[in-house]
């Protein structure tokens, strides 16, 4: 049976417990118990619509600008602290590093962003030639590596090239026995002209491949304006791939319908190191580029 009105609890309670108890004694009354827990949840609900949440105060530019300020100053501390620290415990011989070592170090940590729970030394590599001094030490967002052209008459500066990646070498394989060597010769010619035409339709400004390219090759590539890099290291090319956004294809037959990669700028530098003599204050380091190639993001 339901409850007597004087047993219902004085003490303030929210609306939800307020309906709920409501239908559970109407269930137990067994009258009309159903109208007035719907009546009571609508109650709820307009009351709720009705209750004007105060606006947002308004937000002042300049206490942002002040507060970004602020972190970025502290950030910057941060990162100076940091590499008095190493330099000093590890190299105390490299003072007059500290400045560029800090704009380095700035430069690499806003620009670079590991995968969560990995070490940005996965992605953030330090290339050292002897000689030179503080201020030849740079930053390059993307790949430094030492590669050489296949020719020197190929380009050495490609923006947003097209890029291809085979993990093999780009000869051709005789499939039977050959009387003569001018038959070779042909087969080889036809061969290599299909590659180098297909190449040709995806468009591909620089070809990298890990083992030896034939003469053919090479020649019907540098007529086509394909820069060619040749006994590239496999594990490079799968850097390269992550890069560029594409994969490492595996044979000279999977050219067909390849998807080539891209990135930002290629080039080809040469960096002449002088050593220096004894009695120069800075050590023969330099985090610069180690010569040969880069790719840019």
């Amino acid at each position: 049976s339901a409850a007597p009105p004087s047993a219902a609890s004085p003490s303030r309670s929210s609306p939800s417990s307020g309906v709920a108890a409501g239908a559970a004694g109407d269930e137990g009354a067994g009258g009309d118990g159903g109208g007035v827990a719907n009546a009571a949840a609508a109650a709820v609900a307009a009351a709720a619509a009705a209750v004007v949440l105060p606006a947002p105060a308004p937000v002042d530019e300049a206490v942002e600008e002040e507060h970004r300020r602020r972190l970025g100053a502290w950030v910057e501390s941060q990162l100076r602290q940091a590499v008095e620290r190493k330099v000093r415990r590890d190299a105390p011989q490299l003072g007059s590093w500290h400045g560029r070592l800090e704009a380095l170090a700035g430069r690499a940590a806003a620009s670079l962003h590991p995968e969560p729970n990995r070490s940005i030394g996965t992605i953030l590599k330090i290339k050292t030639l002897a000689g030179g001094s503080a201020a030849d030490s740079r930053y390059v967002d993307g790949v430094v590596c030492r590669l050489r052209l296949a020719d020197k008459r190929m380009a050495t500066r490609l923006p947003s090239p097209r890029i291809l990646l085979l993990d093999c070498a780009l000869e051709h394989e005789a499939g039977g026995v050959s009387t003569s060597l001018e038959g070779l010769g042909r087969q080889e010619d036809e061969h290599m002209t299909m590659v180098v035409a297909e190449l040709a339709k995806l468009r591909v400004d620089l070809l990298l491949v890990s083992g030896s390219v034939c003469f053919t090759a090479k020649t019907k590539l540098l007529e086509a304006k394909i820069a060619l890099v040749v006994k590239v290291k496999p594990q490079l090319l799968h850097r390269l791939a992550r890069v560029c956004g594409t994969v490492v294809y595996r044979s000279p037959a999977q050219v067909l319908g390849a998807q080539p990669g891209t990135c930002g700028a290629w080039r080809v530098e040469t960096i002449t190191v002088v050593e220096p003599s004894p009695s120069l204050a800075d050590p023969p380091l330099a985090a610069a580029p180690a010569g040969g190639a880069t790719a840019g993001g």
